[in-house]
């Protein structure tokens, strides 16, 4: 995935196991409701800063995570809370290793389908080191593309060594009193990460700072 660490050939693997974040990444990426009134979506997360995790650094800020740690959580109801756990959350589930990723899955996934064949499919791989610095990829911006108070739909873009760029479909749900990633059905034969050229200008949120 766009957001994925080490070799793209574990970021294939992820995607069959149902990674997404996309739309995760279906039930993620592809809501169809309006944003909600008010809510401003084009707003740059406030305390912007940089935590790393497994190698990849993570945009951080005002409104989450409260907690850090193996996991993170504590995101605020807002359309930066839910962008800043898309964003965390994918980060962690696709690169954690063997002994953090059940953790990590329980804290930032949402019950579902597509979250028990990931976690199936997850239990059959061998992770133990960090991301290999040449070729894990630095997130540079997202799009909020549909906003409710209970469900987010996010795309990340993300830039590898070699200049490739990925677009990474994200959904989140509010469960809890948090944002949680919501994985699409497993059935679901919606791409969720794509190469693409250029990112877009409309509704883009560029993350900058140092890193």
């Amino acid at each position: 995935m766009g957001l994925l660490s080490h070799a793209r050939t574990r970021a294939a693997l992820a995607l069959a196991a149902g990674i997404a974040v996309a739309g995760a990444l279906a039930g993620c990426g592809t809501h169809s409701a309006h944003p909600s009134v008010g809510a401003d979506l084009t707003r740059v997360p406030a305390g912007l800063h940089w935590d790393t995790f497994a190698g990849i650094a993570i945009p951080a800020g005002d409104d989450g995570p409260a907690s850090t740690g193996v996991t993170d959580t504590g995101y605020a109801q807002t359309p930066q809370g839910a962008a800043l756990a898309a964003l965390d959350h994918t980060v962690r589930i696709s690169t954690a290793d063997n002994s953090s990723w059940g953790p990590i899955a329980a804290a930032e996934v949402a019950s579902s389908p597509g979250a028990d064949a990931w976690k199936l499919a997850r239990a059959r791989l061998r992770i133990s080191g960090p991301a290999n610095p040449a070729l894990a990829p630095r997130i540079i911006g997202y799009r909020i593309t549909s906003y409710q108070p209970d469900k987010a739909s996010v795309t990340a873009y993300s830039v590898y060594p070699d200049k490739s760029l990925a677009a990474t479909a994200i959904g989140v749900i509010w469960s809890g009193g948090d944002w949680r990633l919501s994985l699409p059905d497993p059935a679901s034969t919606t791409p969720t990460v794509t190469a693409i050229r250029g990112v877009p200008t409309t509704g883009l949120v560029r993350l900058e700072g140092a890193r």
